[in-house]
């Protein structure tokens, strides 16, 4: 997976900031999401635009929300070969977007909550 090579791509909507992982079975990147939406779903929209660069034949994705900072892991591959990443994306972008996606979630609860 060329994470580094990826985030230099037009447009760069991520920033590694975490030194490279020293094997494949610890694959761990911090990054900063430098993109300019205002939502969730903007940020994992160019997460996956990111992810085209570096995506193999198969992949799973998953996201989850940990503390303030959004988590996406993906396992990439096939079934003799493959690869499992953790993307860990924070900075104070994404702490504004993890905020408010919280909160519309609170909300959603407590409407059915009536």
């Amino acid at each position: 997976m060329d994470v580094d090579a990826a985030a230099f791509r037009t447009p760069r909507t991520f920033k590694v900031t975490s030194d490279p992982p020293r094997s494949v079975e610890n694959m761990v990147f911090e990054l900063e999401w430098t993109g300019t939406g205002e939502n969730m779903a903007d940020l994992c929209a160019d997460f996956f635009r990111f992810h085209g660069w570096f995506a193999e034949k198969t992949q799973f994705i998953d996201r989850k929300v940990d503390g303030r900072q959004v988590v996406f892991s993906v396992i990439v591959g096939e079934e003799r070969h493959g690869h499992k990443a953790t993307f860990r994306v924070g900075g104070d972008h994404t702490e504004r977007i993890v905020d408010s996606y919280l909160r519309i979630v609170k909300e959603n609860k407590d409407l059915r909550r009536r």
